[in-house]
């Protein structure tokens, strides 16, 4: 019963965008065994710690210092956990490598070798999005696989090379994810060493963010400093503006692109496939995934359960219209799903918990 109290109410949380009350929060630096530094905000339940769960920020400039993080990380604190957010700079810079995977995992040694915030020696890991995929591949490490209670993934991915096919091909794709993915695309192309298009890139993100943030309430005057992509452009030679158009406009430019950088990748790609890792998983996992997401397709998803389900992995799925859009009506459809992600928190809640 506890577990699906706990999920209603970090449902409940989530849905508002509102910080709950009671739970007190610190920033503490610290240090990997590898001799890492690593920055995380601490936020404590406001009585008993019945787990401890690491957050890894989503691919966003504003890090562990994301809006919607920090109520996500109040609301699992209102719910019993201790909840560890760290920064990673390595994610910040908005791009996808096989090194964030070990920056994770440094992050998670050094929360397990802190006596106060882990006295268990065990954790849970929650993600959204590219990071979801990244943190189930941190927890299949080998030497951390065993002292991870339980992972969420929201929106995460099981083929990058699938993924990254999407956003370069389909126009409906979210820009946000296809120029992310260009950025990674480039450092291995002819245009490597083009920075105006990487400056043009940058400002097309940073306008994205305001966007989304104007979108949950922000104030207009509460924006990132990036120059607007319109002032970038305008700075650019005729023919560096008309190249760095094509990043927006022309698929097929996007797919050459992908094609000149998928040997030099490879082996990269390979590393990044979760598919790859999970047989040394021993978590439970919550696969949550937006039936609508736009970034990283629902299939993603569905296809990691079902490869988990064939290594015998203690998995569960909930796809979601409720995480991509708001229905106008409150119907029966949406108290089904409403049902449907109570248990799939429920699910996560309680093996976070250490109960079986």
């Amino acid at each position: 019963m506890r577990a699906t109290q706990q999920a209603i109410q970090t449902i409940w949380a989530m849905q508002r965008g509102r910080l709950l009350p009671a739970t007190h929060s610190r920033t503490l630096p610290l240090i990997s065994p590898s001799g890492v530094r690593y920055d995380v905000d601490v936020i404590e339940p406001p009585k008993k710690v019945h787990g401890v769960i690491m957050l890894v920020h989503g691919m966003t400039v504003l890090g562990n210092r994301d809006e919607r993080l920090i109520v996500l990380g109040h609301a699992l604190a209102q719910a019993g956990f201790r909840v560890i957010a760290p920064d990673f700079p390595c994610i910040r810079t908005l791009t996808i490598s096989e090194q964030q995977i070990h920056r994770i995992g440094e992050a998670m040694e050094a929360v397990l070798h802190h006596p106060e915030l882990a006295p268990r020696g065990r954790l849970s890991l929650l993600a959204p999005s590219f990071s979801g995929a990244l943190s189930l591949s941190a927890a299949s490490l080998p030497h951390l696989a065993g002292q991870v209670d339980a992972v969420c993934a929201i929106g995460a991915f099981s083929h990058v090379e699938s993924v990254i096919e999407y956003l370069m091909k389909d126009a409906h794709a979210d820009p946000y994810g296809r120029y992310i993915v260009l950025k990674k695309l480039l450092a291995a192309t002819d245009l490597a060493g083009e920075t105006f298009l990487l400056d043009a890139l940058d400002a097309a993100i940073q306008e994205n963010i305001n966007a989304s943030r104007r979108e949950r309430g922000a104030s207009p005057t509460d924006q990132l400093g990036q120059p607007a992509l319109s002032v970038v452009m305008e700075r650019f030679a005729p023919e560096q503006r008309q190249l760095a158009q094509r990043l927006f406009d022309d698929a097929a430019f996007r797919i050459a692109l992908l094609e000149q950088a998928s040997p030099v990748l490879a082996s990269e790609f390979q590393a990044l496939n979760v598919a790859n890792r999970l047989d040394t998983l021993k978590a439970r996992v919550f696969l949550l995934h937006g039936s609508h997401d736009r970034v990283i397709p629902r299939h993603q998803s569905e296809r990691l359960n079902a490869q988990m389900a064939e290594r015998r992995k203690s998995a569960s799925l909930v796809v979601s219209s409720l995480i991509s859009h708001g229905d106008a009506q409150f119907n029966y459809r949406m108290v089904r799903e409403v049902g449907r992600m109570v248990n799939g928190f429920a699910f996560f809640f309680r093996h976070a918990s250490g109960r079986q």
